[in-house]
């Protein structure tokens, strides 16, 4: 291991993303990174899910993962369209759309990478969440809406 791997590394802030990282490099059938595997084990084994998803047909998304705002092309006050079908989170269910719609962004939830919970004996792997959209809707409830499915982030 290099200097200046573990300094890349830790710029990067890559050490405690090594799942995700590894995850998407598989996901997206790269090769996996054997300084990032030496630094941290939980970069192959995100490297291992990935693979796995891809070869059952899981498709990655533009945005996966946190991501800062600043990053999103979705930002507080634009206008977006919520096309008929989407899926659309309101009052604690998930129902598609049943109509074309335009929203006004009230604020971005920035998703969240993979990682492990529990103890060592029951250790599992929590996904990663997208980045959502949200919105107040009827009766004072949020609405919110996965990033990747609004036309104006793609």
């Amino acid at each position: 291991m290099t200097p200046s791997a573990v300094e890349r590394l830790k710029k990067d802030h890559r050490y405690s993303q090594a799942l995700t990282l590894g995850y998407l490099a598989g996901l997206n059938g790269e090769e996996p990174d054997a300084e990032l595997g030496e630094i941290n084990p939980r970069y192959d084994e995100g490297w291992l899910l990935g693979a796995a998803a891809r070869e059952a047909g899981v498709t990655p998304k533009k945005f996966m993962g946190y991501h800062e705002e600043a990053e999103l092309p979705v930002k507080r006050g634009h206008v977006v369209t919520i096309k008929k079908g989407t899926l659309v989170y309101y009052r604690g269910q998930t129902k598609p759309a049943k109509r074309t719609y335009r929203v006004i962004v009230n604020h971005i939830l920035p998703g969240q990478n993979m990682y492990l919970e529990g103890s060592a004996f029951r250790q599992e792997v929590k996904p990663m969440v997208s980045p959502t959209v949200r919105w107040p809707g009827s009766g004072g409830y949020w609405s919110e809406v996965d990033i990747n499915d609004i036309p104006e982030a793609q």
